[in-house]
C-alpha cells in the first residue's frame, strides 16, 4: 500500500498468480526462497535473514582429532594466509 501498488500489480511484477499473493498476505502459505527474493526487491523490504549455525555436538574422545577438526584448522590457516 505504501508503494501505491495493488496485489494484482505486485503479482504481475513478481510473475505470480494473484491468489498466491493473497494467500501469502493472509498467512495461509509461505513463499519459497526465490519468491521471497523477488518480493524483497519489489517491496523494498527484508524478508530473509541469515540463519545462525549451531556448532555440531562433540563426539570425539578427548585428545582425539576428527576430520572436522582438520578441516577447521586448515580453513583457519588458509584464512590467515590471505589476510
Amino acid at each position: 500500500m505504501k508503494l501505491g501498488m495493488s496485489q494484482e500489480d505486485l503479482a504481475k511484477r513478481v510473475k505470480e498468480k494473484l491468489s498466491v499473493i493473497q494467500k501469502i498476505e493472509m498467512g495461509k502459505i509461505a513463499p519459497d526462497t526465490q519468491l521471497c527474493r523477488e518480493l524483497q526487491h519489489e517491496l523494498k523490504i527484508k524478508l530473509l535473514v541469515p540463519r545462525k549455525e549451531t556448532p555440531p555436538p562433540k563426539t570425539a574422545a578427548p585428545g582425539e582429532v576428527t576430520l572436522g577438526d582438520i578441516i577447521k584448522i586448515k580453513g583457519q590457516r588458509d584464512e590467515d594466509a590471505t589476510h
